[in-house]
């Protein structure tokens, strides 16, 4: 259920799912979406990575290999606890009309415009050196191709 109302909120947003995945183009990068199980409770981690074309062919990269990657709480500090009860199915009010709904909508008004804005060279850029508490892990070749020095 999860799983697919997730899906259904990235799908209407006009990304391609392949697998376990969710891919939205752009003209360089792609950006992409993937739950993850927690191997100890009945919660998913939502996770994104950030594939860079010209740093090596990629038709369906997976989320863990990208150059740059976060997880999708930590876009917004603020509402990480949030976020992170969205996709707790531990949670005893679960599941119901409410929650799905509320998955597809996060998924179409909070994650779609930043994966839009991640997927351009310029969003990311902007968005690696604001920082303000959110902690991408960057690889060293996509700082040297994105331009922006490494961290002290």
């Amino acid at each position: 259920m999860l799983k697919r109302a997730f899906g259904e909120g990235l799908r209407r947003e006009g990304f391609e799912r392949k697998g376990p995945d969710w891919y939205l183009r752009g003209s360089e990068l792609i950006a992409v979406v993937n739950l993850q199980k927690d191997d100890f409770s009945e919660a998913w981690f939502v996770n994104l990575g950030i594939w860079i074309t010209a740093l090596g062919e990629a038709e369906w990269p997976k989320s863990h290999t990208c150059h740059v990657q976060i997880r999708v709480p930590r876009l917004w500090p603020d509402r990480q606890h949030e976020i992170a009860e969205l996709f707790d199915l531990e949670r005893e009010d679960l599941p119901d009309d409410d929650w799905c709904q509320r998955l597809g909508s996060f998924a179409r008004t909070d994650l779609s415009p930043v994966c839009r804005q991640l997927r351009e060279k310029s969003g990311l850029v902007d968005a690696i050196k604001k920082g303000e508490g959110i902690q991408f892990r960057v690889m060293l070749r996509a700082y040297h191709w994105l331009g922006i020095p490494l961290p002290n």
